[in-house]
Order: C-alpha cells, then structure tokens, then sequence
C-alpha cells in the first residue's frame, strides 16, 4: 500500500466518518460539525452538504441506485442524489449511531439507542412515479440491545449489531411478505467492553483457510469462508464465523480500538487504536506484521502532526483505504501491485550486496556497510515475517578504523569507497551526538532524520569542493558535549564492509567478499546436530525431507569457517562453481587481480590454487586483468566463460581453466564498467553502466546487438530465471524490467526504495524479486510474469511439507532450481509418462498449500504442532 495523499484540516472539528463515491470518484467526510464535505481524488475541495444540525456519524453509498445516506444524532436520515440535493429526510426521533445496507433484501438498517430500526426500498414499479422517496416510511424495530448500538454490518440475507452491551446480535429477515425482523441468535458478553466496531470480511478468493480455533483440550483447524470482526474498549479484536462462534483473538492492543477495515488485495487487517501509524494484522495467522508492512514512512505522520488514526475505510473499487485522524485529517492509501509485498529493516548502514539459496530451505542473505551479514528465512506463519540470524566476523579479525580521506578523485570506484566511508562515519556520529554545543538543552537542535539525511547525499558531498564540504558538516563535527557532558569517542575499531556475496549449493557455503581485501566463508555447523533432539516425523510430513542432511544443517545455524587474504583491496567479484569434479572459486576486486581458489574437501576449506598471470604483459603488470579496478564478476557454466567488468569502461571475457595462465581473452566489451551478467535464457552477455543504459551482447561478445535506455545509473543488474528479462537496479531508487521478448520494452517499474538500489536477485521459486539499497533496507517484490505465465512452482516452498518429485521432472530443471529429491518418491520413472507427473505435481502442490497453512507454526512451535489435527 502506498500513501498517496494528505488533506490537512478537512473539518473544523473531528471527523466521524468517511465514504466514496465510486461513480464519481469522490471522497465524502462528516463529523463533529455536521458538515458533509466532498473531496476529488486529488484533494481538491468541491462541496458541502449541510442540511444535519447534528453530529454526522454515519455515511453510506449505495452503489446499486447511486443515492447517498447519512444519519445523524439529531435523529435525521437523509438520502442524497447525484446531484447534490436531498431527496428524502426521514425523522426517526432518536439518535442514530450506524447504518447498513443489504442489497439482497433491499432493506436499511439503523442502529440508535437501545434498539435498530430497518426501512424497506421503494419498489419502482408499484411506485411509478407517484413519489421520489428511496424508502417506505413505515420501518420496523428491534429492541435486543441495553445500550448503545454501535454498529450494523450486513452479509448476504443477514444483519448483524453491535455495541456498548457487549453483545452481537444476528437478525434473519424474511425474502417474502411484509417487512419483519427476526433474532435468531444473541452473543452476550461477546466482549469484555463496549464494542466499538465491526466489519464483515472475505478473502480474494471468498475462503480464508484453517484458521486455529482453540477448544478445551486440543486445536484444529478450521475452514471459515467468511468472516466477522469485532473491535473493542477492551483493547482486544475477535474474529467470528457468521453463525456466532468465536474464531481467533488478537489481544495486547496498546489502546482502544476505533476502526477495523479489511483489505483485500493485501489480505491484511488494518486497526485503529488511537496509534500514530495503522496497526496491520495478518488473519491468517494472528501475527502484527506491520513492522514488515510499511504504510509511507514519515510522509503522512509529519504532515498529520503525529497524529493518532481514529476511522479506517476500505474501498473495493479501487483499492484504496480511507483513513482519519484526530487531528482533523484524511490520509489516503492505494494499493499498488509494484508496490514491494515486504520490507525488511535490520542494518544499520547501506546494504551492498545479496545472496539467496535456490533448494529447501529458501534462504537469502543481505549484507552491507555495517560489516554483518544477516540470514533471512520466511516465517512459515505468513507472507510478511523473516526471521534473521546475523553472521558476525570474530572480534579478532576487526582492526582500527583507518583514517578518512576527503580528497576528490576522478577514480569511480574510488570515489564509492569513499563516500560509503564518509557516510559510516556521519551516522555513527549522529547516533551518538544528540546536541549542538552552543545550543541549550531545552531548546536544542536535535540531530535526527534531517541531518541524517542531509549526511547521506552521497554523490553531491563528493562533488563539491573540499572547503564547501567541509563547511557543509562543519556544525556536526564541532559538538563537543551532550547537555553539556563530554561527548564520548567513538570506539577505535571499525568491521569491514561486504562488498560482494555468492552461496554454493553444492558446498552449502556462503562465501562473502569484504573492503578489507579478505574472503570470509560462512558454513553450518555441522556440530551442533548430535543436541538436536530425535523426534518423530509429524504426520503429514515427509519423513525423507527430514532425513536429508543439508536441510537439517540449515536448521543448526551457521558460524565463519575460514579467512582468505590473497587480495590487496577490496574483494567485488566472486564466482563459486563445480568443473571437473572439483569445486573452485574465481574472486577479484579493486586490485585488479584474478585469484583461483579450489576447494578442499578434507580441510572443508578454499586453498588458493593460482593467480592470472598474462605473460604478455609488461613488467610488473603479469597479475593484472585489467587497466581500471575491477568492480564486478560473473561465471557462464553454459560456455565455462567468466566475464569481469572494468573500471577502464571495458567488460573482458575470458575462458575458464584451471591453469591460471591458460585463461584466454575470448572478447573485449567497450563502453560499460559497472554490471555484467550472462543471460542463460537467451544465450547472451548483459552489461549495465552509469551512462543510463544497458548493453545486450552475442554470446561470443561481439558485436553489441542491442542498447537500453535505463533512464538513470545502472547500480544493479539481474537476469529474470524464467523468463530472461533483464532487471536493473537505478540511482534513481527505480527498478525496471525490460522484456527482451518484446524488443526490450520496459514491462515492469517498482518504487519504493528512498535511495540507490545496489543489488537485485530474483527468487524464482516463490516468483520474486529482492533488492538492497543504500536506504538501509531490503525489499520484496512480486516478480514480472508473461501474460497466462504461471511462474516456477507457485506455492511448491510455501508449506512446510515435503512434495515428491517425479525423477524425470527434476532432470528437466536447471541445476539451480532443482530440489532435492526426497527418499521416499511415490513417483515411478518407468511407470508414469512426464506429461502425467507434471500434472500430478502440480496437483499436489496445489493441495499442500491449501491444507497445510494451518500447520504452518509446526517448525517454530514444536509443542503446539504436536496438537494439530489434520
């Protein structure tokens, strides 16, 4: 969801209610000063309708006759026309809190004190004409309330209310004959508290699956097709099956709540709890995903005064959720399906570089200018929540902070180093200092977000002169004190940061390249399996999933195993692959050099096998591959080439063998010096620069076929593993995806980041796109798919069971993709034609994923899971 707008003062006092006018795409409000004002999509003020003398609370369109209803406690209801002008006022001669519509039974119903109150539509065809009222006169009432009734919901022939008594009350109303109203079932004490809200909600596809209903001695899941949600002043929201039975409750809420709303597309609860942000709710699980949710940042919580949200509306037509707050303003959401699906925050500095592991578990690792790697796994009790476990590097190995250089250099990858330097050490200081020295305590600047930012434009601080920078952060470095102690200094020792990171499937390793000019590899620790406790397979779980033993080493965690220094600088490039039998590793970076690594399987560690020696060249220049530093690396198993881009704004391609010296150049790739990437699907060399384009070359490497205009900085490059598209990452925080199937047309854009994207992978298994960006944050996106494309396996990783796969099925997919096949295969080779597996398969995944969310928590919460029924 992102935020799209913010009408400050959009009343005169508070506002109560809010509604829109599909038909005419406007925003309605009412409240405390019993004005209904009209809004545009954009915010612009049109009219106001005025005929209340009372606080307005309630307003509903019907977008079946386009007629408009508010009631009032001055006791009025009053149907609106497109035009403006009222059409029928009705006096009830009691306030009214809350109204509903059923369009089935074409019946409105009001909920006053103590009682409701339903209206039957005029029929038009016994009408003809005679009168323009929307509604008979005569109504019928209901007292099964004590108390205020403060709210109405309706779900096909049903009507359902709530309020101050604490209880739900469901009405069945009759399709035929005279106007009746009928209680069939009352739900006292449905609350602790008054209830203040209710709505009525359904997933995308009308089902919201196995929901866990706790009972006396057991759990079990539970299918609930639709479903009702109430909010309370005991701080807690409940779930309720139509028929009255409680389903699931979220407790712990900080405040009362206000306002529920639903919505769809997200499949996500909204609350309002006198909160400064929407709380966000997965009902799936029960889980508070907002913190994986963000709605805007500090876009609508600056420009709402740090308002607290009083009123939630979600609308079906187009997707937008209407919000209000205490301080007299609308705050407008839209969903956007380029929108990033999760957010993950946790580093403290720019996020460089990302890796992910393509079997089971899915797993994918982010790391940056803060020195930590941090493992991240999707929670299986929803879409929203990673868990992440952070690979440090020993105390031992970190050194003292070496000085910082402020000179200008003309060098690109000089000027990177730098800047990212600078921009560590600004937010270090920034946490630290709170104060400036010369500036009271009670009236101190305080140096937050702002100088923050102002500390992070990179690129510009670099461009300036030294004296202008210098200027520019000159009030920052003079603090001497905090509120008028001695500031404390910052600690003497820095961690390096991660520049580049690849993951073998083969060795389960990830191996990480870092500015100190060390390669560090991070394994599973293996050692820790003998405390594993031994417990039985679950029922419904594949016991041959739990057998094999790279899966149950990614349950033991993983730790450094080894360090290696060959290189001279910072390590930007690692390729790790099997040729051979044997398993190597191709590292470079900033000092121009090639090493060859190979991997031994006793040891379990890289040992450096020989280093590029290009006899041709002149003296003291035999290691060097190249003229400029070298800033990025990519292996072609396909044609046992590796590509390495330059500084010298040239890309190289050599051949790959194991004898250093043989590593033939086989092309020379002028103009770009940032990304190269080889595109397995369409047999062809990608490289990507910060002249704004991208490049599209032969296999061989000459000639360039193709030129993409990228709009902004190429700082990221991806290749797409279904379909070949080409995924890149901007200065300008875009990220774009160009169809070489459709002549390079742009056919995906996400935005979000609030800077430069520095990495870009693409999960295919779950259909996804991940990025890093210098915002400190990591984002998930929802991948680019062919019209009628069904992507990699949809749902086949979502479930914590294990699903067979037919042996012919996996020799068809890449080597990346391929799962590990399990022991206890109920598919036959020589039995069964591929078209039948495929089908079967995709059969079985199907029906894993719908059954098997509920026993989603089994991983996580052993004890529970041994209580699930099936």
């Amino acid at each position: 969801m992102e935020h799209r707008q913010t009408i400050n003062d959009a009343h005169s006092k508070p506002i109560l209610c809010l509604e829109y006018n599909p038909h005419r795409r406007e925003i309605l409000s009412a409240g405390e000063d019993a004005v209904i004002r009209v809004w545009d999509e954009g915010g612009k003020f049109l009219s106001c309708l005025t005929d209340h003398v009372g606080w307005v609370t309630g307003l509903l369109y019907v977008r079946e006759h386009r007629v408009l209803f508010s009631v009032s406690i001055d006791g009025m209801l009053i149907a609106w026309g497109t035009n403006g002008k009222p059409i029928q006022k009705v006096e009830t001669g009691s306030p009214i809190y809350s109204l509903a519509y059923n369009p089935r039974r074409q019946q409105l119903m009001l909920g006053c004190n103590k009682l409701v109150r339903i209206y039957q539509r005029v029929n038009n065809e016994d009408n003809r004409g005679v009168s323009k009222d929307v509604l008979e006169e005569h109504s019928v009432t209901c007292l099964a309330h004590d108390d205020i009734v403060s709210c109405v919901v309706s779900v096909e022939g049903r009507f359902y209310s709530a309020g101050y008594d604490q209880k739900i009350v469901i009405y069945d109303i009759p399709h035929h004959g005279n106007l009746k109203l009928r209680v069939s079932n009352v739900i006292s004490n449905a609350h602790h508290a008054a209830i203040s809200c209710m709505i009525y909600g359904k997933d995308a596809d009308n089902s919201w699956y196995n929901v866990l209903v706790p009972f006396i001695a057991c759990w079990k899941t539970h299918k609930a097709p639709n479903r009702l949600i109430t909010g309370s002043f005991d701080r807690s929201v409940r779930l309720w099956s139509l028929d009255g039975n409680l389903l699931q409750r979220f407790e712990g809420l900080s405040d009362t709540i206000t306002s529920l709303c639903y919505v769809l597309p997200t499949q996500t609860l909204w609350i309002a709890a006198n909160s400064h942000s929407p709380i966000v709710y997965d009902p799936r699980s029960g889980v508070n995903v907002s913190d994986f949710v963000r709605l805007g940042g500090d876009q609508f919580s600056e420009a709402g005064g740090g308002a607290c949200f009083k009123h939630l509306v979600f609308v079906p037509e187009v997707n937008q959720v209407l919000a209000s707050t205490n301080r007299r303003c609308i705050v407008v959401w839209k969903h956007s399906p380029l929108g990033a699906v999760t957010l993950l925050p946790g580093h403290q500095d720019v996020v460089e570089c990302l890796a992910y592991t393509t079997k089971e578990p899915l797993l994918f690792f982010s790391g940056g200018d803060d020195g930590v790697i941090r493992k991240w796994e999707r929670l299986q009790l929803n879409t929203f929540m990673y868990s992440q476990e952070i690979l440090d590097i020993p105390k031992e190995e970190v050194q003292e902070e070496p000085p910082l250089e402020t000179t200008f250099s003309r060098i690109p990858e000089v000027r990177r180093l730098r800047q990212a330097a600078l921009h560590k050490r600004i937010s270090a200081k920034l946490q630290t200092w709170q104060h400036l020295e010369d500036v009271s305590e009670e009236d101190g600047l305080m140096l937050a977000t702002d100088a923050l930012a102002m500390g992070r434009k990179k690129t510009a601080t670099f461009r300036t002169p030294a004296s202008g920078r210098q200027g520019m952060y000159r009030g920052l470095v003079t603090a001497a004190k905090i509120n008028g102690k001695p500031r404390r200094e910052r600690e003497a020792t820095s961690k390096p940061g991660v520049v580049a990171m690849t993951y073998s499937e083969e060795l389960d390793m990830l191996i990480a390249g870092y500015e100190d000019s060390k390669i560090r590899g991070y394994a599973y620790n293996e050692e820790n399996m003998s405390f594993l406790p031994e417990t039985p397979p679950e029922e419904g779980i594949d016991a041959g999933l739990l057998a094999d033993e790279s899966v149950a080493n990614r349950v033991a965690g993983m730790s450094m195993k080894f360090t290696l220094e060959e290189h001279h600088d910072a390590v930007t490039g690692i390729a790790c692959f099997s040729r051979d039998g044997a398993s190597w590793l191709l590292s470079t970076g900033f000092d121009r050099r090639i090493c060859l690594w190979t991997y031994n399987t006793l040891l379990k560690v890289f040992e450096l096998h020989d280093i590029f020696n290009n006899a041709s060249a002149g003296y003291g220049k035999e290691e060097l591959a190249a003229d400029g530093s070298i800033l990025d690396l990519e292996y072609s198993a396909e044609r046992n080439e590796f590509g390495y881009a330059s500084a010298d704004k040239l890309t190289y391609i050599r051949s790959f063998s194991p004898r250093a010296s043989e590593m033939v150049l086989r092309a020379v790739l002028h103009g770009h010096e940032a990304e190269v990437r080889w595109n397995k699907i369409f047999k062809q060399w990608v490289t990507g620069s910060e002249d704004r384009t991208v490049r599209i070359w032969s296999a061989e490497g000459i000639p360039c076929l193709r030129i993409i205009n990228n709009v902004g900085p190429v700082t990221a490059l991806c290749i797409d593993n279904i379909n070949g598209a080409i995924i890149t990452g901007s200065q300008d925080k875009f990220i774009r995806v160009f169809d070489p199937e459709q002549r390079d047309q742009l056919v995906q854009k996400n935005m979000g980041h609030g800077d430069e994207v520095r990495s870009v992978i693409h999960v295919a298994a779950r259909n996804q796109y991940i990025s890093a960006s210098w915002d400190n944050t990591i984002r998930i996106w929802n991948a680019y798919l062919k019209k009628g494309q069904k992507g990699h396996l949809p749902g086949a990783t979502q479930t914590a069971q294990s699903v067979p796969v037919p042996v012919d099925l996996v020799n068809e997919l890449p080597e990346a993709d391929a799962p590990r096949p399990s022991k206890n295969s109920v598919y036959s080779k020589n039995k069964v034609d591929r078209a039948y597996q495929r089908e079967e398969l995709e059969k079985d995944v199907q029906y894993t994923f719908s059954s098997m969310e509920g026993v989603l928590t089994a991983s996580s919460v052993g004890i529970l899971s041994r209580y699930l029924v099936p």
